[in-house]
């Protein structure tokens, strides 16, 4: 049996749902839980919702450029010791954010990492932009649901409940620095309403909204 890695702490997250932020509130903590590289106490992580992804994706670190290009096999290969199956973590959870705010961040990039995330979701070809970063968001939280994180947490209320967090699995709540900023990590991106969706890509972000109790109209 192989020797895993153990740390305290994995975070799952859909691309820009706060995993940024909150790695920097578990480091106001005095946690190490670095943000896409692995930190002494663990990991905020968009990759580790599989379990083949190195810790970074390509848009964050040019080692990684290729992974766009890349197939599965080739992935399983060239970063077999960067992966998650090779950490044990004590502690795991996920971060949600309201579906209209991820997507209108996610839409505002560039497209690649719709070409990374269809590689272990289905998002079809044949629809439009919005729509394709609809069902990445979709497939990739069925991913981390398949993870069984222990707690879900709203990124928009975590500050509030994260001393409990802690406190409940025993960490000493030590405050070392200022909290961090809301929109650490965030892009200027335009604000969406639920009347700008249509379709199916409106029904999808309507289940993830129900899901996680958010708000099903404007």
């Amino acid at each position: 049996m192989e020797t895993k890695i153990e740390k305290d702490f994995i975070v799952y997250g859909n691309g820009r749902s706060g995993t940024k932020y909150t790695s920097c509130l578990f480091k106001a903590h005095g946690l190490d839980v670095d943000h896409e590289h692995m930190g002494k106490d663990g990991i905020c992580s968009l990759t580790f919702a599989t379990d083949i992804l190195p810790q970074q994706c390509s848009f964050c670190n040019k080692k990684y450029k290729h992974l766009d290009t890349e197939t599965v096999d080739e992935i399983k290969i060239k970063y077999n010791d960067e992966c998650r199956k090779n950490y044990s973590f004590k502690h795991s959870l996920y971060i949600v954010r309201h579906p209209l705010g991820i997507l209108g961040s996610i839409n505002s990039l560039d497209g690649r990492d719709i070409d990374l995330r269809k590689k272990f979701v289905y998002v079809p070809d044949d629809v439009d932009k919005i729509t394709k970063n609809a069902y990445t968001i979709i497939g990739w939280d069925e991913l981390i649901r398949k993870q069984k994180p222990d707690n879900i947490f709203k990124v928009e209320e975590l500050e509030e409940k994260f001393p409990d967090y802690l406190n409940s699995l025993g960490y000493e709540n030590k405050m070392l620095t200022e909290l961090p900023t809301k929109k650490a990590n965030s892009r200027v991106h335009v604000i969406l309403n639920w009347r700008d969706l249509s379709g199916e890509c409106y029904d999808m972000m309507q289940e993830y909204a129900k899901r996680y109790g958010y708000n099903l109209e404007d």
